[in-house]
């Protein structure tokens, strides 16, 4: 799976980006606590869902521990 995120920050904050299950079962980690100054970002990333259930997911961008973007995928 390719993807792409974005997102903006108008204050300097410390930014998570997950991937979450259906049950809300954490299923990876793209980024954890990464400081990041105000600015525009995009994201790319690749992932190994070969061995992944069928079913929906979610991208989860957490600012300051904040949920901020939640978007769905489907398998």
């Amino acid at each position: 799976l390719i993807g792409e995120f974005e997102y903006s920050l108008v204050d300097p904050a410390n930014v998570d980006l997950v991937v979450r299950d259906s049950r809300n079962s954490l299923v990876t980690t793209l980024f954890a606590d990464r400081p990041q100054h105000p600015d525009n970002y995009n994201h790319r990333f690749t992932l190994d869902v070969s061995k992944w259930p069928k079913g929906k997911y979610y991208a989860i961008l957490f600012v300051d521990n904040q949920l901020r973007i939640k978007r769905e995928f489907e398998l």
